[in-house]
């Protein structure tokens, strides 16, 4: 698993506050060690692409494009990826375009089965999802050339990591690339000809490391039982980005990772297999045996920092802190018992200088927290 390169402000923050958790880091390390010695097996699955070619402005995306895209997650979410790719409008993002471009055609809404154009319309809408379903299980029932298996984690900042293997079950030979990419399940917003709360489904959002298509695996002659393995990262600053605003959904099990991958042939990039996975939380909190949640954001920060606590059960004699990179301690939050359930507070900036701080949480001789950014 490749790690995530810390800035300078976060090593200039290795100060004796940061002391206090050297032996959770340490744990940390040793946990994600674990996970890279047991790695990821690529199973012996044939799983097709879907995508939906949409855009937020398209009234028959969010009409009979809208009720067929519903059919074929009803029909086909346990045997293929299915993607809602925004091509133009609100939620356009580089993936979608680049994606949907490759697959070539024109207009919206459109539904492709791995590369081919399904011809879907208003009229004919039944019989494309009874021709997808039967398409999905053929190629369900056919032998893998090549699959991914992969895993992915998020820490308490919104880092995610991302693990795959690709492993050729047959000889081949061609150039194969391995994508990974992030897929939001759920999302309220704008569209027409469903109005301004429309619950998007299985929305591509952004493609890891910002490659499309991602990265070659293979190439010329391939061996059966040839295996690659790779990593994948995004940050804060990727959600950003990509203008995901409801970054906690993550840790609400809103959002999947998924591999695709592609054969190049010419300059078109063919669809061979997919895969997706729910992200793993890796928590940086310390063993507080009623703490669930604790998540300070956003980090970095402007002039507002949202603090979400959860317990599972009342903890007694806390106090919630922020401390300078010093350690001298800056203001109190909160001092007493909380309650079991969820807390909020809102931590104002209010002429607190650029640079690194730090909530600490301490109660019943244990201390954890989190390092925010003021930028």
């Amino acid at each position: 698993m490749k790690a995530i390169e810390p800035d300078n402000d976060f090593i200039n923050f290795i100060n004796p506050v940061m002391k206090k958790l050297i032996p959770l880091f340490i744990s940390i390390l040793a946990f994600s060690s674990l996970i890279a010695q047991v790695g990821v097996e690529a199973p012996m699955t044939n799983q097709p692409l879907i995508t939906k070619r949409t855009a937020s402005w398209c009234p028959l995306c969010g009409g009979w494009g809208w009720a067929l895209f519903r059919g074929l997650l009803e029909d086909n979410t346990e045997n293929a990826l299915l993607v809602a790719a925004h091509y133009s409008g609100d939620y356009l993002n580089p993936a979608a375009v680049a994606i949907t471009n490759n697959f070539g055609g024109f207009g919206q809404p459109t539904f492709f089965v791995n590369n081919a154009n399904q011809n879907a319309n208003s009229s004919n809408g039944a019989t494309v999802r009874n021709n997808v379903k039967t398409l999905v299980q053929a190629i369900n029932a056919q032998p893998p050339v090549v699959q991914a298996g992969l895993r992915a984690s998020i820490d308490d900042n919104y880092a995610v990591e991302v693990e795959a293997k690709a492993k050729f079950f047959e000889a081949t030979e061609g150039e194969y690339y391995l994508g990974a990419y992030l897929i939001q399940r759920n999302f309220i917003a704008y569209q027409a000809g469903q109005g301004n709360a429309a619950e998007h489904k299985q929305m591509l959002r952004l493609s890891f490391n910002g490659e499309p298509f991602g990265q070659l695996i293979a190439s010329g002659s391939i061996s059966a039982g040839t295996e690659v393995g790779l990593s994948f990262n995004i940050g804060y600053s990727d959600w950003e980005q990509a203008g995901i605003v409801d970054i906690d959904a993550v840790y609400d099990d809103n959002f999947e990772v998924a591999t695709i991958i592609w054969k190049k042939e010419g300059d078109t990039f063919q669809v061979v297999n997919t895969n997706a996975t729910d992200i793993d939380i890796l928590s940086g909190l310390a063993e507080f045996r009623q703490l669930a949640v604790f998540r300070a954001y956003p980090t970095p920060a402007t002039e507002e920092v949202t603090v979400q606590l959860e317990f599972s059960e009342t903890l007694s004699g806390a106090q919630l802190q922020l401390l300078d990179v010093n350690g001298a301690l800056l203001r109190t939050l909160f001092t007493g018992n909380f309650t079991a359930g969820a807390h909020t507070f809102s931590l104002q900036r209010a002429g607190l200088p650029t640079g690194q701080y730090f909530l600490q949480l301490s109660a019943e001789g244990t201390t954890t927290g989190q390092p925010i950014l003021f930028k």
